[in-house]
């Protein structure tokens, strides 16, 4: 009759089990955090690209470019990569504003199909904030 050897290492079924269970209720605490920390993030991220945007239309709305740039003739509108600075002074500039800003058109990181709006007041704003300033939809 052969003897079970009692030395013999390793984990139980048991052990096993109770581990997975462990990781399975982290992952369940740790996902929908997660979530709403990148849903934030994104946020803020849209947030300052329309404050930066805002300000650097206004330093392109002051500058020079066509000599008619009062900034009370600034017209409303949607900056694409095919905005002209005479799109939203009144001018004539055929400059694009894309070649005026310091980094380029950014895109919205909450969804890509999103727009920046210029105000009359030169504020920048995402299409895809509402009411209660938080963005409505996401990728």
């Amino acid at each position: 009759m052969k003897f079970m050897n009692k030395n013999k290492k390793g984990f139980t079924l048991v052990e096993l089990m109770i581990v997975v269970v462990i990781m399975a209720i982290l992952v369940a605490v740790a996902v929908p955090i997660y979530g709403a920390v990148t849903r934030n993030a994104k946020e803020k991220t849209c947030a300052s690209h329309a404050r930066n945007l805002s300000s650097q239309m206004n330093q392109v709305m002051m500058g020079t470019v066509d000599g008619s740039n009062p900034v009370s003739t600034l017209t409303t509108g949607i900056l694409t990569t095919l905005s002209v600075v005479g799109d939203f002074n009144g001018g004539t500039s055929t400059v694009k504003i894309v070649s005026l800003l310091q980094d380029g058109l950014p895109v919205c990181p909450c969804k890509a199909g999103n727009t920046y709006q210029v105000a009359r007041n030169g504020k920048v704003t995402c299409s895809g904030v509402g009411a209660d300033g938080t963005h409505a939809n996401f990728d």
